[in-house]
């Protein structure tokens, strides 16, 4: 079973359903990569990236991506 993470803003989020995956709660720019690093750390298979802080990690992504798991891509809302 793949293991999926959300991370974003509270409004972004909330929309999320939360029974397939974990949603992690960001307020700022410097949350969201302090909670990237340590989500990567988990044994996810995705983590998820709200639209609106993705630009945070855009040029980082291709990292890791190129890394086995997890996977970091974009969500929309």
């Amino acid at each position: 079973m793949l293991k999926i993470c959300i991370i974003g803003s509270y409004e972004n989020i909330r929309k999320a359903s939360g029974e397939n995956c974990d949603l992690v709660k960001a307020k700022s720019k410097s949350e969201v990569q302090e909670r990237l690093r340590h989500m990567s750390s988990r044994n996810y298979s995705v983590i998820y990236i709200t639209e609106d802080f993705f630009d945070v990690i855009y040029e980082d992504s291709t990292k890791y991506n190129e890394a086995t798991m997890p996977k970091v891509e974009s969500i929309s809302p």
